[in-house]
């Protein structure tokens, strides 16, 4: 799980929106409205908000980096929020705290694998110089051999050569 960095005064804390941390949101708050909507306006309760979800945010991306090995770092608790935090760090807060939202809801995807090559469909179309395509290449033994795309997807490029070889000297 990814985490937004958020330091004020001599404290850091990773802020993690997982799934414990949005249904305490949900627990404390309701399901009205979007998650962020505790934490706007400028009044006493969206500071006293503001802090509650620093606490439950940086103690979910401390647990986090627990169960990742990181060494463990302590974990204050809402009221040394609420004493550390200045109204000038209000607004920063707010942003790290959407940013860990968004992240939170962001589905993460693995890595694009890369294409993958068929080295005898290469050299295949090395030998017979000119750059056929999939299509072209079992064309032959779809219509020919009478076998289903996916049974000839399913054929090495050895057995396919050996296959229309076989084929053609009956003829």
């Amino acid at each position: 799980m990814k985490t937004v960095e958020f330091s004020v005064e001599h404290m850091r804390w990773h802020l993690c929106m997982n799934g414990t941390a949005l249904f305490d949101i949900y627990e404390k708050f309701g399901r009205k409205g979007q998650v962020l909507d505790h934490i706007q306006g400028n009044d006493k309760k969206a500071f006293d908000n503001t802090c509650w979800f620093l606490w439950k945010l940086g103690e979910q991306g401390e647990l986090v980096r627990r169960w990742q090995g990181y060494t463990p770092a302590p974990m204050p608790t809402v009221g040394q929020v609420r004493a550390v935090l200045a109204p000038g760090d209000v607004l920063r807060a707010k942003t790290a705290i959407a940013e860990a939202v968004q992240l939170g809801f962001t589905m993460e995807r693995p890595p694009e694998e890369p294409e993958m090559v068929d080295m005898g469909l290469q050299r295949w179309r090395e030998q017979q110089g000119d750059q056929r395509t999939e299509a072209e290449y079992l064309a032959p033994l779809v219509r020919l051999l009478g076998l289903s795309i996916r049974e000839a997807l399913l054929l090495t490029p050895g057995q396919t050569a050996d296959l229309l070889e076989t084929f053609t000297r009956k003829e």
